[in-house]
């Protein structure tokens, strides 16, 4: 059942995680159930392009002085 998941979510263009979260959520009706595996799918997504963006900005590490030795 998983690998007939994995394959569509592939034809449809879906990440696999989307197929993950199909095999564990619940819900009371069908509809019910297609809602949290699309709004899991749209967090995903969300996610990881919020990540790449924070990636390609190219901002500086956050540098404390924690581990500095200041004794001169």
């Amino acid at each position: 059942m998983r690998d007939k998941l994995l394959e569509c979510c592939k034809q449809l263009r879906l990440s696999a995680t989307f197929a993950e979260n199909a095999m564990t959520a619940t819900g009371a009706t069908n509809q019910e159930y297609l809602l949290d595996v699309l709004n899991a799918e749209i967090l995903y997504r969300d996610t990881k392009r919020r990540n790449l963006y924070l990636k390609k900005a190219g901002f500086d590490n956050i540098k404390t002085f924690e581990g500095y030795d200041l004794q001169i």
